[in-house]
């Protein structure tokens, strides 16, 4: 009875996340202006650079100017509703079954890595200056945030294509790590803060959407 009750509560909660993302933002998906086109292009392309050259991709960011603004932004957001539209996929692997427990996890899935920006960007905000010895600025934080979760986001979408649970996917937050870790320059990170700066960005970008959605995911079980 405790369980039901907390499901129920958990999903108040998350549905009017939901529903009034999609009541403000209606065209997010769908918008096709060329600036919205263009952006969403460039953030995929600045991921897969992050993928191939972590270097490399970073100062391609620094070089596209980032994301402003006091939400996450829209290609990020984009992003998210694919990947979490994959946890329909599921069912497709089981011959049908639990589709609405899929449908659950996809509202689930979108709630973590819309919820986790805020609280990564928080954390981020809160002890980057430190490291940086200077104030890093609400771009450059909402930016890092939105690429290391974005890969976050993937990571998920591949383990919901696969029939099969592979032990290897389970090792890829470790991946966005050492991505993490090559941003130390693009956030202003002196030298000899890096570690201290990759504990905290490992625990705002990896951990926080991780646990948020592990809770949830046994919360709906």
């Amino acid at each position: 009875m405790a369980l039901a009750a907390t499901k129920v509560v958990i999903w108040i909660e998350l549905w009017p996340i939901f529903i009034n993302f999609v009541a403000v933002n209606e065209n997010f998906m769908f918008n096709t202006t060329d600036s919205s086109n263009n952006r969403t292009g460039l953030y995929l392309r600045n991921l897969a650079q992050l993928v191939l050259s972590s270097g490399k991709g970073w100062e391609d960011i620094s070089a596209s100017g980032g994301f402003s603004g006091s939400g996450p932004a829209t290609p990020y957001c984009r992003l998210v509703a694919v990947a979490a539209l994959t946890e329909l996929v599921r069912p497709l692997y089981n011959g049908g079954a639990g589709v609405v427990m899929a449908v659950e996890k996809a509202i689930a899935f979108f709630g973590t890595y819309y919820i986790a920006f805020f609280i990564a960007r928080a954390l981020l905000g809160r002890y980057a200056a430190t490291f940086a010895g200077t104030d890093v600025g609400t771009v450059r934080l909402s930016t890092f945030t939105v690429y290391g979760l974005g890969l976050m986001a993937v990571i998920g979408m591949i383990e919901n294509l696969l029939p099969a649970d592979l032990t290897l996917l389970r090792f890829l937050p470790l991946f966005v790590a050492l991505v993490l870790y090559r941003g130390t320059a693009y956030m202003s990170v002196t030298e000899g803060n890096e570690f201290r700066f990759l504990c905290l960005a490992v625990i705002a970008v990896i951990v926080v959407p991780l646990v948020l959605f592990s809770v949830l995911s046994l919360i709906i079980q």
